[in-house]
């Protein structure tokens, strides 16, 4: 139970507390598709909800995304914004990794928060209430096992900080439980739910390659920025595939 504590204390504001003994990010990695499945499973009832409410459906796709930004304490959306303007400022890697240090919104981070915000709204929208809850509660799985796909393919390359207290390639029981509950959600929508995953696996991939290229390896923004961009690919495919 602590493992699980840790993993909700970590990505989201709820006041769990963080447990007792080895480092809470470690002992919590393999929790970290189930806090993306209960993250997507609130997004699912926010936007039930308002569209029965309201009959909305923009509404409704705005208010969930909202909502599960404010559970995750906008970590990955920051995380987002940082790497945007991190990866895409700076001419040398000691600039960019600077870049990714300060805590100031830049050009290319507000555009990427709107453009990857409004496309999950977007794409959101064009589903029914049954069909949000797949692709919310799927993409929540998916976008916390990006993590650990990150965490065990590149190097860290700070010496402090939460992500390098993650860091590390993850152990099968983890690959377990992420493959688990992907395996457990697919039959809801095979043809939409494995154009998803692969989707949200190209859109990790080439952020795994231009971090490699332009920082050298991982930061703690950069996990926050696949979380998002798993999230979107994996929302965009359940839109694209109608």
């Amino acid at each position: 139970m602590d493992g699980l504590r840790a993993a909700f204390g970590l990505l989201t504001v709820l006041p769990v507390g963080t447990g007792t003994g080895e480092p809470p990010a470690r002992r919590a990695r393999v929790f970290f598709p189930v806090v993306g499945l209960v993250t997507g499973m609130v997004g699912a009832v926010v936007y039930a909800a308002v569209v029965a409410a309201f009959g909305g459906h923009l509404l409704a796709a705005i208010l969930a995304i909202g909502g599960m930004v404010v559970l995750t304490g906008a970590m990955h959306v920051d995380g987002l914004a940082d790497s945007a303007d991190g990866l895409f400022g700076g001419g040398t890697r000691e600039a960019r990794l600077a870049i990714l240090a300060d805590p100031r919104l830049g050009t290319f981070g507000t555009v990427s928060i709107v453009l990857v915000l409004a496309g999950e709204a977007a794409a959101l929208s064009a589903l029914n209430p049954a069909q949000a809850a797949v692709a919310l509660v799927l993409a929540g799985v998916v976008s916390r096992s990006a993590l650990l796909a990150l965490l065990g393919t590149l190097p860290y390359v700070r010496t402090a900080g939460l992500g390098h207290a993650m860091a590390g390639p993850p152990g099968w029981v983890e690959w377990a439980v992420a493959a688990l509950l992907v395996a457990a959600l697919l039959p809801w929508d095979s043809p939409r739910g494995l154009l998803a995953v692969v989707l949200a696996a190209i859109a990790v991939w080439g952020l795994a390659r231009l971090a490699l290229t332009r920082l050298g390896g991982l930061t703690g923004d950069v996990l926050g920025a696949a979380a998002e961009l798993s999230q979107l690919a994996t929302l965009l495919a359940f839109a694209t595939g109608r």
